[in-house]
């Protein structure tokens, strides 16, 4: 009886241990982000209004700034020059494709990727990049140029998921789908031909 009852006590020894170390990697910690996520017992807390409310927020006031504007993407791209981002217009953007890019907004760039960037754009020799438009010279998509508008300002205004980093995942996952759907698309053609 004493054997099981030193048993048990072990074991919560053990599980207060273990629950105590958990509870003061916590205590005292400062989180800057607005989406706080708990987990325990196999369960998953997300806690993201304030997050939800800064965005719906920002798209209010997107939604008056491109109303200001006129939807007109040229407009628009005076009003981020002047916010501060730079805007390059070429006449070869297809140049962008050999580092897997494609017109538009870039984030804030690092390594080799910047340095083709500024290769392309201004003819420096950096390693590193601000936030950037690169766009071909001609008439510009308008429902494009939102797109990329709209990840410019939620950049700019630090929107939870707008990261360069989140956003170069969603591109490398894009750019594998791409691929596989061009390389299937192919072997289709190929079979059909073959069958005729």
């Amino acid at each position: 009886m004493n054997i099981i009852k030193d048993f048990v006590y072990l074991i919560l020894t053990i599980q207060e241990k273990l629950l105590l170390k958990k509870l003061h990697k916590t205590i005292g910690v400062k989180n800057g982000s607005k989406i706080k996520h708990f987990w325990g017992n196999s369960c998953l807390i997300n806690l993201n209004s304030i997050a939800e409310a800064d965005k719906q927020k920002m798209e209010e006031e997107l939604i008056l700034l491109l109303k200001k504007f006129d939807f007109n993407p040229n407009e628009i791209l005076k009003y981020i020059n002047n916010q501060g981002t730079q805007v390059f217009v070429t006449d070869n953007a297809k140049k962008l494709y050999t580092i897997q890019e494609n017109e538009g907004f870039f984030y804030p760039q690092k390594g080799i990727k910047a340095l083709c960037l500024n290769l392309i754009t201004s003819g420096k020799f950096s390693f590193k990049t601000p936030e950037m438009f690169i766009l071909s010279k001609g008439e510009i998509n308008k429902y494009f140029f939102i797109y990329n508008f709209y990840n410019w300002y939620a950049f700019k205004h630090g929107i939870y998921g707008v990261t360069p980093d989140t956003q170069a995942m969603l591109n490398k996952y894009l750019l594998n789908h791409i691929i596989k759907f061009v390389f299937y698309k192919k072997r289709f053609e190929n079979l059909l031909n073959i069958k005729s």
